[in-house]
Order: structure tokens, then C-alpha cells, then sequence
């Protein structure tokens, strides 16, 4: 008799060998929110969804949020996940509510489920006209991070200020040296050859002594930069330590630049290069069931299915690896 789907087969029967997977990036915090009536909004472009965001976010409470967290968790729990590292937002919209709910999430699974938290900054730390930056806001995020275990960050959201997205990344490693915390940043995720900020966040991490602490998510667009390009900054990597979590679905959904020219690539970072330079590449399911991946539903096999045949790597052993060790590598577990 033959089998019907000996992949999945194969992987599990690997993945059950080990400690189990380890989802090592979402947004359990937005799980859950999409309804028919703001379907629609998924079709906008990722900076417009930043903003669309805030109405969802009005209509959190301390109970929905602990609900659809812990539903996410069991979910995994179910799949053979062991840890996920979910960012939270922590920002002007919802202040601390959603990262105290999470907490509480947190400490409810502890012994059952490793639940990490990273405070994400989604709203930016520049004031309302994007003229200088909010103290208030980064008194927040800080407060947040406190609680959290890992730093978050998204450069790209203070771009709009001059050198904006390099003082953002000054305020994160402040933060995390002063809390003394990994941190975990969202970078290079418009698969835009004109987009290079892994490498200069890479030369801040090292002038900062971050060696060994830090996950750069998504890198889409150093698969857009020249073979000499990607070589040297994938050498930074390794001598700084840091691990490039992937998101296959998130990363293959971004909107795509058509007047851009670059080395033909899928919209996904090069993990096949970077797993060949010696990286530590883990994979997540970023966002589940909300305006900015719609037709997710938080399963991580999709996920290494899809990495599969984005970056065209079948082997197994590989590809559980991913899943596993060096979820943990990432995770510190």
C-alpha cells in the first residue's frame, strides 16, 4: 500500500526523536482577531496594517487576550511545540494591558509550556508629528521589557525621522544592556534591494557587546543584495552569534517591488547560504489569523513546508533541525 503523504511522516517520526519543535517567533497577542467585517483589511500594504492595528487593538481586554493567547498555546501544545517566543506589543495604544495579560499566560503554562515574552514596540518611539522621539513611549516600552524576556524592536517604523530606524535601534540595545536582555528585532522585511539595515544593526550589536544575544527576524532583503554583500555580512553574523529566525508565510506575502532589480531570489531570507556559512537559522509562524496573515492557522509544519520549497532544501534531518535544535539555540532552552 502506498503512503499517502510520506513527508510529514517522515519529519514527525524525526521531530518525535527529539524534545519536540519550538515556534521561535509570533504575535500571540493579535491571534485570533480577524472577522469577516475587516477582511478586507488584509489586502493593505504592511505600514498601512501598523495603523490599522490600533482600532483592533481599542477593543482588547485583560480576558480576551489571555483567552486567545492561551488557545494558541494549546494549539502548539497539541502540534508537539514545546517553547514559542511571541512579541507583545507594548505601546501607546494598549500601554500595558497586553503584555500583563500575557504574563499571566506565561505563568499559568510554566512546567507544561515555555512561553517567551518580547515587548514590541509596534507604534514606534517618535512623537505624534514624527518630529523628535517620545520619552513616554520608551518609559513604556522599558517598563514592558522589564516584564517581558527579551527586547523587541522594529527599526523600520521610525524611519520616517531622518536616521530614525538607527536611533531606534540605540534606545533597544540601551534597554536591553540596561535590563541585561537578548533582544529580538524585526529587520529587512520589505524584500527590497534597497533596504540594508541587517548589516549596520549587525556593527551597532557588535560596537555594543551584544555578541551571542541577538535574533535578527525575517532578513528578506539580504537576499536581494550581491553575492559580495550577503558573503560579508553573513561573516558578521557569525562572529557576532546571531540567529535569523524565518517566517516562510509572512516572508512570501509580502507585497512585492516591481520596479526593483535584484538577484533573482523567492521572498524569503537565504537560509540555504546562511545554514552554509555556519548560522543558526530557526523558524516561526509570525502572525496567526489576523489582518496581517489571514490564512494562517498557527500550524508550524505549513511553515517548514513552505521553507522547504522556498529555499529548495528537502532534507529531512535538515529541516528538523530547524524546528528543533536550533529553535533552542535561539531560545536559550
Amino acid at each position: 500500500m502506498h503512503q499517502p503523504f510520506p513527508f510529514k511522516d517522515l519529519f514527525m517520526s524525526k521531530v518525535n526523536m527529539t524534545r519536540g519543535m519550538v515556534n521561535c517567533h509570533a504575535h500571540l497577542d493579535r491571534a485570533y482577531t480577524l472577522t469577516e467585517d475587516i477582511w478586507q483589511q488584509a489586502e493593505a500594504l504592511m505600514e498601512e496594517k501598523w495603523i490599522l492595528m490600533r482600532d483592533i487593538k481599542k477593543k482588547h481586554t485583560p480576558e480576551k487576550l489571555e483567552a486567545r493567547i492561551s488557545s494558541a498555546v494549546d494549539s502548539f501544545m497539541q502540534q508537539g511545540i514545546i517553547a514559542c517566543r511571541t512579541h507583545i506589543d507594548a505601546d501607546s495604544i494598549v500601554n500595558m494591558m497586553a503584555v500583563e495579560a500575557a504574563a499571566k499566560v506565561r505563568e499559568k503554562y510554566k512546567g507544561k509550556f515555555i512561553l517567551q515574552l518580547v515587548a514590541h514596540p509596534l507604534e514606534g518611539f517618535l512623537n505624534e508629528d514624527a518630529t523628535d522621539f517620545d520619552k513616554n513611549k520608551i518609559d513604556l516600552f522599558e517598563r514592558a521589557c522589564a516584564i517581558c524576556d527579551v527586547v523587541g524592536g522594529l527599526p523600520s517604523r521610525d524611519r520616517k525621522y531622518g536616521d530614525g530606524g538607527r536611533r531606534h535601534a540605540d534606545i533597544l540595545f540601551s534597554i536591553a544592556k540596561n535590563l541585561n536582555k537578548d533582544i529580538d528585532v524585526h529587520i529587512d522585511q520589505e524584500n527590497n534591494p534597497l533596504e540594508k539595515d541587517t548589516e549596520w544593526f549587525l556593527d551597532k550589536a557588535a560596537e555594543n557587546h551584544m555578541q551571542g544575544r541577538i535574533t535578527l527576524l525575517h532578513a528578506i532583503s539580504v537576499a536581494c543584495q550581491p553575492e559580495e554583500d550577503r558573503r560579508r555580512i553573513y561573516k558578521k553574523m557569525l562572529d557576532l552569534g546571531a540567529n535569523v529566525t524565518v517566517c516562510p508565510r509572512a516572508a512570501i506575502g509580502m507585497k512585492q517591488y516591481k520596479d526593483k532589480l535584484a538577484p533573482v531570489h523567492n521572498s524569503i531570507a537565504p537560509v540555504d547560504e546562511l545554514l552554509e556559512a555556519g548560522i543558526n537559522v530557526s523558524i516561526g509562524t509570525d502572525n496567526i489569523s489576523d489582518i496581517f496573515i489571514p490564512n494562517s492557522n498557527g500550524d508550524l509544519f505549513d511553515e517548514i513546508n513552505l521553507l522547504a520549497d522556498g529555499v529548495r532544501i528537502y532534507n529531512i534531518k535538515t529541516l528538523v533541525k530547524i524546528a528543533t535544535e536550533n529553535g533552542y539555540k535561539t531560545l536559550k532552552i
